[in-house]
């Protein structure tokens, strides 16, 4: 029968082994990649242009995501412009960085019709064609738009997502655009919650900065 100390001693055993950085798990890469993102993004000398792309890479290494893109409010216009975006064929990407989006246009039901999947998220279905008559040349295989669903968990090309940023005063200042899961079926729900985290981080360090130009 063991004794007192053998137990504390196997306890100890178990303790250090449980929480051992060699015993890693799919989410101690993704803690370790927000940590490495907060390091540069807390630099006053780091640009908001590579705090917003390193974002955008943190997402696209860490989850399913085939296309990531991130949009912000200019200060100037006040209009939602996409600033980076990874995944995309070059003529996608093009066109995306031409689209500008008023407030008004962002949550114009008529023409972006979406679920609202929580405060911060919106999901855009291929169905109902989320996108202005052009917008199609913004998709990397725009062929497919038209692509029926067999099954009601298949993310199709024409899916997308949303999760907003927000300020202090509940403002959006921006946004993620996430499109194309490599499985081919929707995000987790826990994949959800880590955008949105992600997005409030990115929330806090714009407001600490003083604005996206800053």
């Amino acid at each position: 029968m063991p004794t007192g100390v053998d137990q504390k001693l196997e306890l100890s055993r178990m303790i250090r082994e449980r929480y051992s950085p060699i015993k890693r798990e799919e989410k101690d890469s993704i803690v370790d990649g927000i940590e490495q993102f907060l390091k540069s993004a807390m630099s006053p000398r780091t640009p908001m242009h590579t705090i917003l792309m390193d974002a955008a890479k943190l997402i696209h290494r860490n989850f399913e995501f085939q296309y990531v893109s991130i949009a912000v409010k200019d200060p100037v216009d006040e209009k939602f412009r996409y600033i980076v975006a990874l995944g995309l064929t070059p003529s996608a990407e093009a066109a995306y960085k031409e689209i500008r989006y008023s407030h008004a246009d962002l949550f114009d039901e008529s023409v972006f019709p979406s679920t609202k999947v929580s405060t911060y998220t919106h999901f855009y279905m291929a169905e109902d064609a989320p996108y202005k008559p052009g917008e199609e040349k913004s998709y990397t295989r725009p062929s497919l738009l038209s692509m029926t669903r067999a099954n009601s968990d298949d993310m199709l090309e024409g899916d997308y997502i949303d999760v907003f940023m927000q300020g202090y005063v509940r403002d959006i200042t921006g946004y993620f655009e996430l499109a194309g899961t490599r499985s081919g079926k929707l995000p987790s729900k826990t994949t959800i919650r880590w955008m949105e985290l992600i997005a409030s981080l990115l929330s806090t360090i714009e407001a600490h900065r003083g604005g996206w130009k800053a």
